[in-house]
């Protein structure tokens, strides 16, 4: 088997996707706060002037909109204030009736685990999302909300990365500082997110490959929920379902079953099982269980995948319910969750993360 290369991408706290995730997701922390029965699945879409936010939302808690959607822009950076504009009504009495019985929608949820990393994550997504992180956390004035980086990992015949094959990153700056100096003063921040052992004199360092970027955020581009989903998931090294995850109140199954399917794959590589493998879980509305469960393991397990499977469906409860339960997901923990990815993070609220399951 050749070489090959696996690309992950992350963006900023301040990237306009990102930002429409955050409102969506403390609109649904708001409302979960108010009333853990209420149902809420929102769409944000904002640009320079506009924040328009429509979907659903059924039960008793009633938000502000204003002070959530200020004070979503105002915490990552920016300055401005956005017009708001808002279509919401309550979620329909069929969907309701569906969710009664079984899953609220249909669709494919994949959760990835691999032990090439402590957080038994892609290496591209974590060196992604660490020099992302290590860029907010650096408060320098020249540096502005908005960015993105893709890391380029090289894997040898085994499967196991080999070298750092690239990292690319654009980030807004004030428009004072040159494209040499922000050179200068980013690229240790670029080295710093990777092993040291895997870079080499071939790694391939690029800033602003465009050039100057001073014009971003909101003033260059228009944000929408839902369209960071390879981001916020594990970064490319894993198939997407193609449902997005934040502005849904957790009993939807396209987060339950996305937060579950992570669960088990993670529990599957802790415990030894494999040391990667991808879940799939396939749901119908008003079933109460997936229609079907598989796990591929990549021909790195040490059982069998059949065995694994029977070992899911005995021990884990997997109704869109058991799920909310066994995770405790009926709580306000999303708007953390909206940026920095869903998945590999150490912090105790997010408990696909750190549930230990009986499977064997």
């Amino acid at each position: 088997m050749p070489h090959s290369f696996i690309a992950s991408e992350a963006v900023s706290i301040g990237h306009p996707d990102k930002l429409a995730d955050q409102i969506a997701d403390a609109i649904v922390d708001t409302a979960l706060t108010q009333d853990r029965s209420c149902r809420v699945g929102i769409e944000v879409l904002i640009n320079h002037e506009y924040a328009v936010i429509a979907g659903e939302i059924s039960g008793a808690a009633v938000i502000d909109y204003e002070h959530i959607v200020q004070s979503c822009i105002h915490r990552t950076g920016y300055t401005q204030s956005l017009r708001i504009l808002t279509s919401i009504k309550p979620q329909s009495v069929e969907l309701a009736s569906i969710a009664k019985q079984g899953a609220n929608d249909q669709g494919i949820y994949y959760g990835y685990a691999t032990t090439e990393t402590k957080e038994v994550m892609p290496l591209p997504f974590v060196c992604a999302t660490g020099l992302i992180e290590k860029l907010r956390m650096a408060h320098c004035a020249f540096l502005l909300p908005d960015a993105k980086a893709t890391v380029t990992v090289q894997y040898d015949a085994d499967a196991t990365p080999c070298r750092i094959h690239s990292i690319v990153l654009s980030q807004h700056h004030t428009p004072d500082i040159s494209q040499k100096q922000l050179q200068e003063l980013l690229t240790p921040y670029i080295i710093d997110c990777c092993p040291m052992h895997l870079l080499d004199k071939d790694t391939i360092y690029t800033i602003n490959p465009g050039g100057p970027f001073s014009i971003g955020g909101l003033l260059a581009d228009t944000g929408l929920t839902g369209r960071k989903q390879i981001a916020d998931t594990y970064g490319g090294a894993a198939r997407h379902g193609g449902g997005a995850l934040s502005g849904k109140d957790p009993t939807k199954i396209d987060r339950a079953g996305s937060y579950m399917a992570r669960a088990i794959a993670k529990n599957i590589c802790r415990q030894g099982l494999a040391a990667r493998c991808e879940v799939e879980l396939v749901y119908a509305p008003g079933r109460s269980t997936p229609l079907a469960i598989s796990v591929d393991t990549f021909g790195a397990g040490n059982i069998s995948e059949e065995a694994i499977c029977a070992s899911i469906k005995k021990e884990v409860d997997l109704t869109p319910m058991g799920i909310v339960t066994t995770l405790n997901l009926l709580r306000p923990i999303y708007l953390k969750t909206a940026y920095g990815g869903h998945f590999g993070r150490d912090d105790p609220d997010f408990t696909w993360e750190n549930i230990l399951l009986p499977i064997q």
